[in-house]
């Protein structure tokens, strides 16, 4: 009691002590208790990160444990009675629908498989996919370590896991899981697994999702393999990492060799926990801002500052924190709110900022212009120079833009090439004055030349403008319509000079001061262009000779004008000219434009160029006009009055061009529509009346029949044209006759060539081409640039007469529709010879199918008149029935059509509804299959036109929820003559891939698919024309080198690979040699009815067609594919013993007495077994040799 009152009686005395002590006293007591919170809050922190590892870690185990007590229902418990280890597994219809239901109830799994005693094969899955099981026997290990110390033993089993691996077939990366079945001996007999789904096997704890206390990364660590597995980010978004021997996306990287260890340091905390096979590991993404807000605020101590520091900390700390905090609060909050490259405002500080300006532009009453800028062709700048000169381009727009608006106006970047404009205090009558002085500001700064790191780029652009409140009062409102307006200007891109258009208006005219002349030739119009005649007349000058310089350059109409033939292109030089001069002629009346544009739309046409080739003069003709103006140094209102009036011009002239070039194809293609002389009685009756029709078409110089004689000399029988025939006629004089002899040079024209190989032949440059050098004089002499052969044929396919054509424009016959009307022309000579007899000249009593009947096919198509019949498609290596192919039949009357017999005669739009009527027939008859134990599945026919109907995979998915079926039993085949290129047909596939249908390419080797075709398209099957099948059995060798090759590359792509057209055991035999496993065809069954098929599984399970490696060769065909698959793959190592080697049994039961091929075979293995090379060839050689003869010669 006696010190605390000295105590108090001291610090009365000594007030300024007093006051000191109680201020460190403070001081101590905030420091330990800020200490203390701090501790605490680490403290907690790392407690949730435990608690996270742990249930991660629980939650993992709990699902592989979960799994594996499945497999163990699933394989002791349904399929072991099934399974004897020795054959494959024939699984009972009820336990597949079971195992179906399973894979519903669990998403995660992928399959259910049934594996080999080895590990190496599937025997059977729930998933169509290829027999080599995605995992090697190497790749599992048992799924429970030894327990670590304090570590809970897992629960004892014989589950056996790997690590994950991106699978192909899945298309995503998955976990290997497999349990052994033993028989009641003990015996291995099979293994039983699933490929789990990486990322959900993986996945974050729900109990985490949902009560998260801190944003954390996750490590899932394999202690078994020792390597990361899976990482999970922040928001528990899963990253497999597929193991090094997987073929994973490109963007998989690399895993660390082993898991970081938990540990606890100044910037970070983390936890881990092992549970099983796996150790989880948890940390905090980012220091807690705690920790390093208090160590910069922590002063440095001093001796001699200590009691100063501690006076200023005490009455500064919450400022210096608060001060911190707020800064970096404004530091974020301009970085969230800025476009990182630019710098202008982003699209967050757009959404925030606009509804503000808007509604302060409401209050006072006031309107906002809303510009949608967009740089037109930026992408090829990206791909040209690189994305440093792009991002470096955009920079510089930003500038400009900013430079170009009032210190009032706003401009955001919203990505890429787009730019948001808003401009501010505008009025309802100076709205559009002010726009289109914008418009002027901005050409002014864009007219300097774009130069990044040295280089110039030619940069143009767009805006569309939005009225507020005229076109909406919300944002979103104003940037749609924005939109419209822009993507309306970009529709016009090369037709017009403007660079900004105001929504829902046509064209860009906001001057209010200069009014629009909406008649191009009414005499407001002449008065102004007569005011400046000599200026667009220097103009239209310039730009013909800009526009011919530049076009000799390009590709397609630079080639075009170097075939003209002599003085053409003078004359079309001038044609070129005398138009764009009278375009911009004060006194041209609107006929005098569109004559002169009819007859160039019509040559463009018949030199077959494309519309955007053709137009090329019209759209640079706005944009040089613009700029020419624009050096002038005349006013805006004048220039854009100017512009204008040759925008609505050229407008006129372009749509007359369009009309001439659709109206010369239409023209061309009427005659074979419409047109085409009938067959009379007299075949040279209808040869005049044709050539007469060819020869009244615009650009035809003449037309002609011509016919060998017995000497093979060609002589014309009918012959018609608009010019001189004399050149004609000298082509056909006995000195330059053309001839079948391909000894002379009479012999190697165009018409030989047509004749000879029953196909059109077309000379682009008649007069350069090499082939018609004897005839060159006479084809200028009659002004004949082009020329096409076309032969007709009579119903035995031999040539009988030919067409000649002469063109007067080069490149006359090579577009697309010119192609269409010669091959239309070739059809109807055909139908003409066909129409007589070419003996009596009397006609036919045949004829093609009549207008009548292709009617009544086409009604019965969709009045009810489509059957299916099905063909079965069965694995030769188990003689399981895989699936069945599901074909159209057309019931006409008392007749059953095939597709060849009424497909010909099909519109487009009726191939939809064939694709869903076979479809629903064939699902129809899966569901009556499944009742009675007969469970394949289903392969239709896909066509074009139904592939790309918008609604094609809406029908597919409807089809199968009526019916019950699983999406994995279907199949659809394409046929490889299919153009399967574009974007389109990608999506249409890849939506159909989505709904879990296989997907399979028909006639592999009778189209033009490529290996990069194959393996970017998303094909699960792979199917080998009919034709390669057959023809091994009369040409094997180059047969079975290409079915080969098919068959490994279906391996390699994970693709199942179906041969067509398997007629006999032979070839039965031959494809299992080279590894094709499944066949369809007249050897294993015939399309049938539907209702037969039971019928025939019933007969066939009783007995199945056995061919080698299940039963011994008995084929010279079998017996020459095993021996060339020796020979070209497996060598002298792979041989087995001469007696248990497949030939040796062949030989000694069918050639018993060919005592020398016996000797040569002996010969062969005793090379083998002492490795002499040179002799194992040659009596390879020799044996291949001979079993090729005997294949032959059956």
């Amino acid at each position: 009691m006696g010190i605390v009152t000295c105590f108090f009686g001291f610090m009365l005395r000594n007030p300024r002590v007093a006051l000191w002590s109680l201020l460190v006293a403070a001081f101590a007591l905030l420091a330990v208790a800020e200490w203390a919170w701090w501790q605490n809050a680490r403290t907690r922190s790392a407690q949730i990160l435990a608690v996270a590892a742990a249930t991660q870690s629980a939650a993992i185990d709990e699902r592989v444990r979960e799994q594996f007590e499945n497999l163990t229902l699933i394989g002791k418990g349904l399929l072991a009675p099934y399974l004897d280890g020795t054959a494959p597994a024939r699984i009972p219809t009820p336990i597949a629908q079971a195992l179906d239901r399973v894979l519903a109830e669990h998403p995660e799994l992928r399959a259910i498989n049934v594996q080999t005693p080895d590990g190496k094969e599937i025997l059977w899955s729930t998933f169509a996919q290829p027999h080599k099981a995605i995992f090697a026997p190497d790749d599992f290990r048992p799924y429970a370590p030894a327990a670590t110390p304090g570590e809970t033993a897992p629960l004892a089993h014989e589950g056996l896991l790997t690590l994950p691996r991106f699978a192909p077939r899945f298309n995503e990366a998955v976990v290997g899981m497999r349990l052994p079945i033993h028989a009641a001996d003990g015996t291995l007999v099979a293994y039983v697994g699933s490929p789990y789904r990486a990322a959900q096997l993986f996945a974050r704890a729900p109990t985490l999702v949902e009560n998260a206390a801190l944003l954390y990364t996750t490590t899932i660590f394999d202690r078994r393999f020792q390597r990361v597995v899976a990482t999970l980010d922040e928001k528990g978004r899963v990253t497999p990492i597929p193991s090094a021997s997987s073929t994973a996306p490109p963007s998989s990287q690399s895993a660390p060799s082993a898991p970081p260890e938990g540990a606890t340091t100044e910037s970070t905390l983390s936890a881990r926990h092992c549970r099983g096979a796996y150790c989880v590991t948890t940390a905090i993404a980012e220091p807690l801002w705690l920790d390093h807000t208090l160590q910069e605020a922590r002063p440095r101590w001093t001796v001699e500052g200590v009691l100063l520091a501690l006076f200023i900390f005490a009455l500064t700390r919450l400022q210096v924190v608060h001060g911190k905090l707020k800064r970096a609060l404004v530091t974020q909050q301009r970085l969230a709110r800025t476009d990182p490259l630019t710098h202008c405002p982003n699209r967050y500080a757009l959404e925030t900022i606009a509804p503000n300006l808007l509604a302060q532009a409401e209050r006072r009453n006031e309107w906002v212009a809303v510009g949608l800028f967009d740089l037109n062709d930026f992408k090829p700048v990206n791909d040209r120079f690189g994305h440093d000169v792009g991002d470096a381009l955009l920079v510089t727009v930003a500038e400009r833009l900013k430079a170009a608006t009032r210190t009032s106006d706003f401009v955001a970047r919203l990505g890429g090439d787009e730019f948001v404009i808003l401009l501010t205090g505008l009025t309802a009558q100076g709205a559009y004055a002010e726009l289109t002085a914008f418009g002027e500001r901005l050409l002014r700064h864009f007219a300097e030349p774009f130069t990044v790191g040295g280089t110039t780029l030619p940069i143009s652009y767009g805006i569309g403008w939005a009225l507020f409140p005229q076109h909406g009062e919300e944002l979103d409102t104003l940037l749609r319509r924005a939109d419209e307006a822009l993507l309306a200007l970009k529709a016009q891109k090369g037709q017009t000079s403007e660079t900004m258009r105001i929504a829902g208006e046509a064209n860009a005219s906001f001057t209010e001061t200069a009014p629009t002349i909406d008649d191009p030739f009414g005499p407001a119009a002449r008065q102004l262009l007569a005011a400046y005649t000599a200026l667009l007349q220097d103009a239209a000058e310039r730009f013909t000779e800009t526009l011919l310089s530049e076009i000799t350059e390009h590709p397609a109409i630079g080639k075009r004008l170097a075939a003209q033939l002599p003085d053409a292109f003078a004359h079309y030089r001038a044609l070129v000219a005398r138009h764009f001069v009278t375009l911009l002629a004060a006194e041209a009346s609107d006929s005098a434009i569109a004559e002169q544009a009819a007859l160039l739309g019509t040559i463009h046409a018949l030199e077959g160029l494309s519309l955007a080739e053709a137009l090329v003069g019209y759209s640079e003709s706005e944009r040089f006009l613009q700029r020419f103006l624009q050096r002038q140094g005349l006013r805006s209102s004048e220039i854009f009055r100017l512009l204008h009036i040759a925008h609505l011009r050229i407008a006129f002239a372009e749509r007359t061009f369009l009309d001439a070039m659709e109206k010369t194809s239409a023209t061309y293609l009427t005659l074979v529509l419409r047109d085409i002389p009938e067959p009379g009685n007299s075949l040279s009756s209808w040869q005049e009346a044709l050539c007469d029709a060819i020869a009244k078409l615009p650009g035809i110089r003449f037309a002609a029949i011509a016919q060998p004689d017995s000497d093979g000399r060609f002589h014309l029988v009918a012959v018609s044209g608009k010019m001189n025939l004399a050149p004609l006629f000298a082509v056909f004089d006995p000195v330059r006759v053309p001839r079948l002899d391909s000894r002379r040079a009479e012999g190697q024209g165009l018409i030989a060539t047509a004749w000879f190989r029953n196909t059109i032949s077309v000379s682009d440059d008649y007069c350069h081409d090499p082939r018609t050098t004897p005839w060159h004089a006479l084809a200028i002499e009659a002004k004949m640039a082009s020329f096409a052969a076309v032969p007709f044929v009579d119903r035995r396919g031999t040539p009988e007469t030919l067409l000649l054509i002469g063109g007067r424009h080069p490149y006359q016959f090579s577009s697309l529709w010119a192609q269409q009307w010669l091959h239309a022309l070739k059809r109807a000579g055909d139908d003409a010879l066909a129409h007589f007899d070419t003996e009596t000249m009397n006609p036919l009593q045949t004829a093609p199918i009549s207008v009548d009947r292709a009617a009544a096919i086409r009604a019965a198509v969709t009045s009810g008149g489509v059957q299916i019949a099905v063909q079965p498609i069965v694995d030769l290596a188990s003689g399981r029935l895989v699936k069945v192919e599901a074909l159209a039949r057309l019931q006409l009357g008392t007749e059953t059509l095939t597709p060849a017999q009424f497909l010909p005669v099909l519109h487009d739009d009726l191939y939809p509804h064939l694709f869903r009527t076979v479809l629903a027939e064939g699902l129809a008859w899966l569901r009556r299959w499944d009742q009675v134990g007969v469970s394949p599945g289903l392969s239709v026919n896909l066509d074009f036109a139904s592939l790309h109907h918008p609604e094609c995979s809406h029908w597919v998915q409807a089809a199968l929820t009526a019916h019950a079926i699983l999406p994995q039993r279907l199949t659809l085949e394409l046929l490889e003559n299919q153009p399967l290129a574009g974007n389109h047909t990608i999506e249409a596939l890849a939506a159909l891939r989505q709904l879990g249908v296989q997907l399979a390419i028909d006639d592999i080797g009778s189209g033009y698919s490529g290996l990069v075709r194959l393996a970017q398209l998303p094909f699960d099957v792979i199917k080998i024309d009919q034709i390669l099948v057959r023809q091994m059995a009369h040409d094997p060798i180059p047969n079975l080198t290409v079915i080969r090759a098919l068959a490994r590359l279906g391996e390699g792509l994970e693709r199942q690979v179906i041969a067509e057209g398997v007629e006999s055991p032979a070839l039965a035999e031959t494809l299992r040699a080279v590894g094709v496993h499944v066949a369809q065809g007249y050897g294993i069954a015939r399309p049938m009815p539907p209702e037969q098929l039971v019928g025939w599984h019933d007969e066939w399970r009783r007995a199945p067609l056995r061919v080698y490696p299940d039963a011994p060769l008995t084929t010279p065909l079998g017996a020459l594919a095993y021996q060339w698959q020796v020979n070209h793959e497996r060598g002298a190592f792979g041989l087995k013993p001469l007696a248990e080697c497949p030939i040796t049994a062949y030989l000694n039961t069918y050639y018993p007495d060919a005592h020398e091929i016996h000797a040569v075979h002996a010969a062969l293995h005793e090379a083998a077994e002492r490795n002499d090379q040179n002799a194992w060839r040659a009596a390879s050689q020799e044996l291949l040799a001979w079993l090729l003869r005997e294949a032959l010669a059956r």
